[in-house]
């Protein structure tokens, strides 16, 4: 069985679609958590998301900047890369599969 994890937060800008042979859409979630407000502001994780095909082009004519987003299935992919200032850097992307915005829901087709 593969990991995976469900999750709920916000929308911090529009996604970004990027059409072609395989449609994949970009965002970010904004996801609150639990701990003390440091100087009066929520504590959030600010995460990367990519979804394929069906899903994407749900999430792009859908989800908007604000939007509440719950994701389910999401599947964390490392990418590493050297920069132009020649220094490694490492980020993690979670892939979709399911999403639900608002009440309307995708699943992976």
């Amino acid at each position: 069985m593969m990991n995976s994890f469900n999750c709920v937060g916000n929308l911090v800008g529009d996604p970004v679609f990027y059409d072609g042979e395989t449609p994949r859409v970009v965002f970010r979630l904004a996801i609150d958590h639990n701990g003390k407000p440091v100087e009066g502001r929520k504590n959030a994780e600010f995460l990367d998301f990519v979804a394929w095909r069906n899903v994407a082009k749900y999430i792009a004519e859908y989800a908007h900047k604000g939007d509440r987003i719950e994701i389910h299935n999401a599947m964390a992919k490392n990418h590493e890369y050297t920069n132009a200032n020649g220094d490694k850097v490492s980020r993690v992307e979670f892939e979709v599969e399911n999403v639900c915005i608002g009440n309307r829901v995708k699943t992976k087709e």
